[in-house]
């Protein structure tokens, strides 16, 4: 992790070669509280950290959704029987971890 001082209105800036990514300023410094802002283009996504948990979180129950859908058509079951068997799938993986 790198980590910077800067002061208000100092800038750190976030490259790719010579292609600039993400600009970051220090908008304002009070009660141990620090307000950045970012530019960047509309193809990066810049969240908070609670935001981008949840948005993970939520992918995450789509891609289960989406591969107990495709066992259940794939293999003829009913969407019951294709999460009990999801879910007998994830517990084997996460008990070989």
């Amino acid at each position: 992790m790198l980590v910077l001082t800067r002061k208000k209105n100092q800038r750190v800036f976030i490259y790719d070669g010579d292609k600039l990514l993400v600009e970051v300023t220090v908008a304002a410094v009070h009660d141990g509280r620090v307000r950045l802002g970012f530019t960047a283009p509309k193809e990066i996504t810049v969240d908070r950290e609670e935001v981008f948990e949840s948005k993970r979180a939520d992918a995450n129950v789509m891609k289960r959704a989406m591969a107990r859908r495709v066992v259940t058509k794939k293999e003829g079951m009913s969407p019951r029987e294709g999460a009990k068997f999801q879910k007998s799938a994830e517990d084997l993986r996460h008990k070989h971890r």
